[in-house]
Order: C-alpha cells, then structure tokens, then sequence
C-alpha cells in the first residue's frame, strides 16, 4: 500500500512540475467576492443558530 502511495506522489509531483501543465485560472475579483459573501452568511447562519 506504502508503494502505491509513493509511486502515485511521484507520479502527480512530475505532473505539476511539468511547465506545460496548465494550473487553471486564478480568482478575479468577482470570485472573491462571492467567497466573502458566502463566508460572511454562513458565520451569521453560525451566530444565529447559537443564539
């Protein structure tokens, strides 16, 4: 199982390490946003549950 583990590690740190692998788009603004938004509701989902 240990090997399986490693080999799979080996396998994925060769991937990412390739320069053509493509790592996707990164947050724009409207991402973060709705991130904050979505963080921001559920504390106060968490703060009104607990009243």
């Amino acid at each position: 199982m240990l090997e399986k583990l490693e080999k799979e590690i080996e396998e994925r740190v060769e991937m990412l390490e390739n320069p053509a692998y493509d790592y996707g788009q990164t947050f724009n603004r409207q991402d973060v946003l709705g991130i904050l938004v979505v963080a921001v509701i559920c504390v106060l989902g968490l703060i009104w549950g607990n009243l």
